[in-house]
């Protein structure tokens, strides 16, 4: 009885094969994602340390270009000669010269200040005659040395960044010469058009001094809050600079910020803990040699996120691969099962009527051997079988001559024992024949 056939072999082959490749796939992928793990996140990391090497770098530019300005300016013959001896006659002319100076027209408003800290000369009148003496940036500098300072305008009650450079006369410092950045400039210039790739999804950054507190956040808003808590030193000497009148610093929770940015001479890769215990990658990397830096904190989820489409990627790329070995085989397979199918079909017409169909397999392989074999196996059966019904018929002739030989000698027989019985019958014999 045929046997019923759900799935041929070259079905059954695929199908085995299909099975084995998907344990595969999930082998490799579960391979991969716990050996390249620590791998794929160390050069994410190396990633992230590179971006943020190139923001800080970027700022740092922009810093030194309005250094360079702010030093231009002060060193200009008739700002001296100004600051030494202001008169009403001279400022609209020193006001355009400093107007002059706005290169690029990054900066809201430029001022001098005279040795006391009053506004003398500014593109802003509002300025005039302010009194600027508490601000660090003023102490800093009309003691010889330039300075950067961040700090809520006294005036417009905005955010923003000072530069300040000392005007001297000789060796003495008689002024200083202020440039107040516009309000977000330095932001957008530095994070709008340098993070639009991919690194923005996988780290939050950050813009801090050396306070740890927040000037400036990327995406979740956390500006004028603190990594860690301020101690009271640190609350006493920032309420006595101004620069951020009326501000509750409210802390983000990790522990020892503060003192690892002062730590950080250029750049620092830290394990840091928060209030739960939980550990955090710190990035930090100070803005030239002032006491800014810029502070990355890798984005866990997106990271890790990251790392499974990494994995995913290489698993897909193994499915395609698959599939298209799978197509590869299959044609192999067709063209296996062909010559295959030729040798099942010659077997089916030899075993119905004894046909036996030379074979025209030339792979020179073990499917031609197998139907060259077939071949001499089915002649050698039919030569075998016409032996056979040969000796039959020789036999049977044998069989039905003894036959009727026999067959004769009971009819003889018969024929004598009817005789014998006629006579004992005639002569009234009753005894047995001896």
């Amino acid at each position: 009885m045929p046997v019923l056939i759900k799935l041929n072999f070259q079905n059954k082959i695929l199908v085995r094969v299909i099975i084995v490749f998907i344990l595969l796939a999930v082998g490799v992928g579960g391979i991969l994602y716990s050996t390249l793990r620590q791998d794929l996140y160390a050069n994410r990391l190396r990633e992230l340390e590179f971006s943020t090497y190139t923001y800080a770098g970027k700022i740092d530019l922009t810093f030194a270009h309005t250094k360079k300005v702010a030093e231009s300016l002060a060193s200009q013959e008739e700002v001296v000669e100004y600051t030494k001896n202001p008169t009403p006659e001279d400022r609209d002319e020193i006001d355009k010269e400093i107007l002059e100076f706005n290169i690029g027209s990054e900066y809201s408003a430029i001022y001098i200040l005279n040795r006391d800290g009053l506004a003398i000369a500014t593109t802003d009148p509002d300025y005039l005659g302010v009194d600027f003496s508490f601000r660090d940036y003023f102490t800093k500098s009309i003691q010889g040395t330039p300075h950067i300072q961040v700090a809520v305008g006294i005036l417009d009650s905005e955010f923003t960044y000072f530069f300040s450079h000392p005007i001297k006369d000789g060796d003495q410092s008689i002024g200083v010469v202020v440039y107040k950045l516009i309000p977000g400039y330095l932001e957008e210039s530095t994070f709008e058009t340098a993070l639009e790739g991919r690194f923005v999804l996988d780290q939050k950054l950050y813009i801090t001094d050396y306070n740890s507190i927040i000037l400036y956040d990327y995406q979740e808003g956390n500006e004028f809050k603190t990594f860690s808590s301020l101690n009271e030193n640190q609350k006493t000497r920032i309420k006595a600079t101004k620069q951020y009148p009326d501000t509750e610093f409210e802390s983000m929770g990790y522990i020892g910020v503060s003192e690892e940015l002062q730590t950080v001479s250029t750049f620092k890769s830290s394990i840091i803990k928060d209030a739960n215990g939980n550990n955090t990658q710190f990035i930090f990397h100070r803005i030239g040699n002032t006491d800014f830096f810029i502070v990355s904190l890798p984005d866990q989820s997106n990271l890790e996120a990251s790392i499974v489409k990494t994995v995913l990627g290489v698993i897909a790329l193994i499915f395609v691969i698959m599939v298209a070995a799978l197509v590869i085989l299959s044609v192999f397979l067709s063209a296996l099962l062909k010559n295959l199918s030729k040798i099942i079909s010659n077997v089916e017409l030899f075993r119905k009527d004894g046909t036996v169909i030379k074979s025209t397999i030339k792979t020179r392989d073990e499917l031609e051997l197998l139907s060259n074999s077939f071949y001499e196996l089915s002649k050698e059966l039919v030569k075998e079988k016409s032996a056979i019904e040969a000796k039959i018929a020789e036999r049977t002739a044998q069989l039905e001559k003894i036959n009727k030989t026999l067959i004769g000698r009971e009819l003889k027989m018969i024929e004598l024992k009817e005789k014998i019985k006629k006579y004992e019958d005639a002569n009234g014999n009753n005894q047995p024949n001896k």
